[in-house]
């Protein structure tokens, strides 16, 4: 984000980018973390203990959720490092990223998006994220089905065989 790692120029970024109901559909945002009572946002420190928390989208992209029980979401998770050195993902943060698309997506549209399937890898924070979220914000009963992409498949075979 800027190719910096400095916290006080990525707050600033962040503030400059935060989401309003007027934006065009193509301008990004970033959403995702706590606000300071301030209204400065805190974006977290960047350690285990206060992650660096901070998503990017667009309003177009957030409304194609609307066709989600129409077809498959894919999400992926990546462990590339940042610039700095620092995961880019994890466990906690996966759930926190999802649920704040799936609450943007509702100050958007005025619902939650029902996903019926959703195809990623085989990564358990990913998992977790997609059952314990998406699963409880469904408009409808029954849990989220998923499917393992078949790259991956064959990715794991070769590698436990």
């Amino acid at each position: 984000m800027n190719e910096t790692d400095l916290v006080d120029d990525m707050v600033a970024l962040v503030k400059k980018t935060r989401f309003t109901l007027d934006m065009e559909d193509g301008t990004a945002f970033t959403f995702g973390y706590h606000t300071h009572a301030n209204g400065t946002p805190a974006i977290g420190e960047g350690s285990d203990h206060d992650a660096t928390i901070v998503g990017i989208s667009t309003p177009y992209m957030v409304k194609m959720l609307r066709f989600a029980t129409d077809y498959v979401l894919h999400i992926d998770t990546t462990y590339n490092l940042d610039q700095s050195g620092y995961p880019t993902f994890g466990d906690f943060s996966a759930c926190i990223a999802l649920r704040s698309l799936f609450d943007k997506y509702k100050e958007i549209t005025g619902k939650y998006p029902n996903i019926h399937f959703c195809m990623g890898d085989a990564d358990k924070a990913q998992y977790n994220a997609v059952m314990n979220i998406a699963s409880t914000k469904r408009q409808t009963k029954g849990m989220v089905k998923y499917l393992m992409c078949f790259f991956h498949v064959v990715k794991n075979i070769a590698e436990k065989v």
